[in-house]
C-alpha cells in the first residue's frame, strides 16, 4: 500500500510538472534601421513644401488637403530602392522620373541624380524615421516633408 501511495505521488507529480506551461523563448527586437533602410522601405510622398524658408517671409507653395497650392504635388511620389536606385511620379512631367541616389557617409545628405548622371538635388536630412522624411535643399532655401504611405 505504501508503495501504490509514493507511485501514485510520483506520477502525479510527473503529470503536473508536464502540464505546466513552458515559457516562449525571447525573441530579440531586430536592429534598428540605417537612414538608407528607412528611405528604402516606403513610398513617399509630399505632406509640405516651403520655399524662402531660411527669409522672414516663407512661403508654403503645397500642403496636403489644402486648397490654392501654389504646386499640385497631389499625385507626386517617390521610391529609393536599397540598391542606390528611384524612381519618382511627378504628375507635372510626362514621364517617370529615374536615377541613382546616395546617402554621405554620415548619412546628413542625401544626392540625388537623375538617369544620365545630372545631380538633381542635394538634400539636408533633418529627419528621418519610419513615417517621416524633413529635409533642406540648401541652394533652394527650401524645406519638405515626406510622409510615408
Amino acid at each position: 500500500m505504501k508503495f501504490l501511495k509514493i507511485a501514485l505521488i510520483i506520477l502525479s507529480v510527473t503529470f503536473i510538472a508536464a502540464c505546466s506551461k513552458k515559457e516562449d523563448p525571447v525573441v530579440p527586437p531586430p536592429p534598428p534601421k540605417n537612414k538608407a533602410q528607412m528611405l528604402a522601405s516606403h513610398r513617399w510622398k509630399y505632406d509640405v513644401l516651403v520655399h524662402n524658408y531660411h527669409t522672414a517671409t516663407p512661403v508654403t507653395v503645397y500642403k496636403r488637403g489644402q486648397a490654392g497650392n501654389t504646386y499640385n504635388l497631389d499625385g507626386d511620389s517617390y521610391s529609393y530602392n536599397i540598391d542606390g536606385t528611384y524612381s519618382a511620379t511627378i504628375i507635372a512631367e510626362p514621364l517617370p522620373t529615374t536615377g541613382r541616389w546616395n546617402l554621405t557617409p554620415d548619412e546628413t545628405q542625401i544626392e540625388v541624380r537623375v538617369s544620365g548622371g545630372t545631380v538633381a538635388y542635394i538634400a539636408t536630412i533633418v529627419q528621418l524615421d519610419e513615417n517621416n522624411y524633413i529635409f533642406t535643399y540648401t541652394d533652394q532655401d527650401s524645406y519638405g516633408k515626406l510622409i510615408a504611405y
